[in-house]
């Protein structure tokens, strides 16, 4: 009788040591997939809030975007908000392709084209000056090229 209770014993063990050896595997492999995404994500997200929080602290570029009326598109920079748009595509790393919008805060602020690739978006509400209240919100679109 003994010897058969030293072969179950045996055999449980080999068991659950592959259990282990099998969990650990598969958590480590879980965890490395998941370590690339996240790295790339949160450092798209620093560049992004970097480059918003520029615009927020600076008083001539929250005028200009104080200013706006209604939504403004990115392609619709260039005449409503031309310093702003200078002051983000300058800091727009190379590996990156950004998009900004201006909307009503109250409203929906999408990005206005679909992209096949992962989207980063981050945004600031910018309130008022000392001479005008008036909110907007300015939204920063970023996906890598």
């Amino acid at each position: 009788m003994k010897k058969n209770k030293r072969g179950w014993i045996k055999i449980a063990e080999a068991f659950v040591a592959i259990l282990l050896l099998a969990g650990i595997v598969l958590f480590v492999i879980s965890k490395g997939s998941n370590d690339v995404g996240s790295d790339a994500s949160a450092l798209v997200q620093d560049i992004e809030i970097s480059i918003l929080r520029s615009i927020e602290l600076n008083n001539t570029l929250r005028a200009e975007v104080l200013a706006t009326n209604g939504e403004v598109e990115w392609a619709a920079f260039a005449s409503q908000a031309p310093g702003t748009k200078i002051a983000i595509e300058n800091k727009i790393p190379r590996n990156l392709n950004c998009e900004a919008k201006i909307c009503n805060p109250s409203g929906s602020c999408a990005l206005s084209g679909t992209q096949e690739k992962n989207i980063y978006a981050e945004s600031v509400m910018i309130t008022s000056t000392l001479n005008t209240f008036k909110p907007r919100l300015l939204k920063l679109f970023c996906w890598e090229k």
